[in-house]
């Protein structure tokens, strides 16, 4: 099967844990991202990362090295207004989330309001907050008893950081929501859900069967890449296929390894 890894038009990547983790690039990661923009290959990096700008990452790639200039990257941040923007309108929002999901909902033309007991939003946009706290639980709960609809930027429970470290996500900070909910409704933005795949594909230009998607969780990148019909390729980093997850096209142990059997194909 490994015969078809350098054919495709477009590369879709996730990044935090599969390109890089924290600040530091994989080995074999800016070769790889170097060789295909060579060989004039379309890249896009679609990342569930709630915290950052599109802008953000990108710049912050090209700190680490990564040869970003005309690249695409969408994350959760820009995919949460954009997705309120076309389904719902320009609309008002409270936010547990960075200062950057706060502006990005506001370059999308939505009113941001504070989170508290008096104020009328009409959605409630969950991020990865590092400042979430036990007042800012009690107000997003009371504002989704009085009719504000749930958002939730992404699901991951958790991302891989330094020397293995479980670094907390937006699933984790959710899990407290839901716990004081009855059978409460969530809009879910981010990987596995439809719309990032679509709005990649859209930005691609190219046939589902011509892109293939580049990522490391089993349950976001690979479940989300097979739901919308896009080939996919797993970087295992040495770990285990659950069983009963998802079944990647392609599997590979690392960045560097896809890096290596790239250079032998195209």
């Amino acid at each position: 099967m490994t015969c078809k890894l350098g054919h495709y038009e477009t590369y879709i990547f996730d990044l935090d844990g599969c390109l890089y983790t924290g600040n530091e690039p994989y080995p074999g990661s800016i070769a790889l991202i170097s060789y295909l923009a060579d060989k004039n290959k379309k890249i896009i990096f679609l990342s569930n990362n709630s915290t950052e700008t599109s802008e953000e990452v990108l710049a912050k790639m090209s700190g680490m090295g990564f040869p970003v200039l005309g690249m695409k990257a969408m994350v959760a941040t820009d995919l949460t207004g954009k997705y309120l923007l076309e389904k719902y309108g320009r609309v008002t929002v409270s936010v547990c989330g960075s200062k950057s999901l706060e502006t990005s909902l506001r370059g999308f033309g939505h009113r941001v309001v504070r989170l508290d007991d008096h104020s009328t939003s009409e959605f409630i946009v969950l991020g990865r907050d590092v400042h979430f706290n036990y007042e800012k639980l009690r107000r997003s709960v009371n504002q989704v008893q009085r009719g504000a609809k749930l958002v939730l930027t992404n699901s991951d429970v958790y991302h891989p950081g330094a020397f293995g470290e479980r670094v907390p996500e937006t699933g984790a900070l959710l899990a407290s929501v839901l716990s004081m909910l009855d059978r409460p409704s969530v809009i879910s933005i981010g990987k596995p859900e439809p719309y990032p795949f679509q709005k990649a594909l859209e930005l691609s230009g190219t046939s589902r069967d011509a892109c293939l998607m580049v990522g490391d969780n089993i349950y976001t990148d690979i479940k989300g890449g097979r739901n919308a019909g896009i080939d996919t390729l797993w970087i295992s980093y040495h770990r285990s296929r659950p069983r009963a997850s998802p079944v990647p096209t392609y599997k590979v142990s690392t960045i560097d390894g896809f890096y290596r059997k790239l250079r032998n194909q195209i």
